[in-house]
């Protein structure tokens, strides 16, 4: 049985997946002295996150406070640097042309990928098989297809029945692959990858669950970066026509919320059609099945068990709160006027907001709140754990 890990896309919330990390191996397996063997799935943001984890398992302790605290000091500036210049390049980004073009310079970002990530001990925990597999989702700009990158010794065995537009590709991850997963067309430039542009690998494929199942892994702890749909008795509601923002926004955590509504719910009638068989043909039933599918050269079926942690307060109603509270300091003057712009003061929440605010006060919240949830879901995640496949612990 073999642990995976999957981490979805979301800007700025990423920072609620780096406080649900540091929970989960920088405190509770530790402490159970025990490290699974895993797979790492992730995209946009899930796959500097997942790349980070990848250097981390060797030392995990340290390494996993680090980060927590590289996301609670993060600034506006680590990823955007708010100016006229900036102004002036999105009528380049309409246009288009020659060049990989974004409002904002990818640099800040590439600078923040090489300070946390230590690629020699991603390499050390590959080769030395502590990791089994990193799996990293871009969007090629080209063609519009989803392409996820499989790093891991014979990880990438064709043929993987994935949907029509998917393309899986064996190679050696490196900084450029996190980039290009994390590169928010329009805000920030595709990046190249070879002789192909290659841009934020959320478009389609935002919570990569069936790259890990491909992988190999039978229990899947998935850090998403929406909440469930609250359900109220009285929606708020907003006078005239929503802002373009307000609706961007609730367009992004529908898109979120979907794909991985529609992925654990996949999961859900596999595991019950495969538990109906065992109940009606016995307990051989899925080993047979299994026997099947190998020999047509798939993965074979298998029941899932996952853990999935999401946040437990709405982020967009966080953020809204926050930009309230703190706005008149961020980013300077161009810098404000943007968070105003898609801030919806009558609004109960700021959606879009939540995705763009690498601010140091709100991503904390993120990273206290995502260790709090997983804490709370730490007995199921205890026992999912006991029965993977260990490795030997270091750190």
């Amino acid at each position: 049985m073999t642990f995976g890990v999957v981490l979805s896309g979301g800007g700025a919330r990423g920072a609620y997946e780096a406080g649900v990390l540091g929970f989960v191996f920088g405190s509770l397996l530790p402490e159970m002295d025990a490290e699974p063997c895993t797979v790492i799935t992730g995209t946009s943001v899930g796959a500097f996150n997942g790349a980070f984890l990848a250097s981390a398992l060797e030392g995990p302790r340290e390494k996993m406070a680090l980060f927590m605290e590289s996301w609670s000091t993060i600034t506006l500036d680590d990823m955007f640097s708010f100016g006229p210049r900036e102004a002036s390049r999105l009528l380049g980004v309409i246009r288009g042309g020659p060049g990989e073009r974004g409002i904002f310079s990818g640099e800040t970002f590439a600078r923040l990928v090489a300070r946390n990530i230590e690629w020699p001990a991603v390499r050390k925990a590959i080769d030395g098989r502590r990791l089994d597999a990193l799996c990293i989702t871009t969007t090629r700009v080209a063609t519009g297809e989803s392409v996820i990158f499989v790093d891991g010794a014979d990880r990438a065995r064709p043929p993987w029945p994935m949907k029509p537009g998917v393309e899986v590709r064996a190679t050696r991850i490196e900084a450029a692959h996190v980039q290009a997963s994390a590169a928010m067309p329009v805000l920030f430039p595709p990046v190249r990858i070879g002789a192909e542009l290659h841009a934020d690998g959320g478009l389609r494929l935002n919570t990569p669950i069936a790259p890990a199942v491909h992988l190999g892994a039978d229990r899947l702890l998935i850090v998403a970066s929406s909440s469930a749909p609250p359900k109220r008795e009285s929606e708020a509601t907003i006078e005239g026509t929503p802002s373009l923002a307000f609706l961007v926004g609730k367009a992004l955590d529908a898109i979120h919320f979907d794909h991985l509504s529609n992925d654990l719910d996949n999961l859900s009638r596999i595991n019950g059609l495969l538990a109906d068989g065992r109940r009606a043909f016995g307990e051989s039933f899925v080993a047979r099945l299994a026997q099947v599918a190998t020999a047509r050269g798939l993965p074979p079926h298998q029941v899932i068990d996952t853990v999935v942690v999401r946040p437990s307060r709405d982020l967009g109603c966080l953020a809204h709160d926050y930009l309230r509270d703190h706005s008149s300091r961020l980013g300077g003057l161009f810098g404000r006027a943007i968070f105003r712009a898609i801030d919806v003061v009558d609004a109960p929440d700021a959606d879009l907001a939540s995705y763009l605010l690498f601010d140091a006060g709100f991503t904390r919240m993120l990273v206290e709140l995502g260790y709090r949830d997983a804490q709370v879901e730490a007995s199921r995640i205890r026992a999912m754990v006991a029965v993977a496949r260990p490795c030997a612990m270091s750190g």
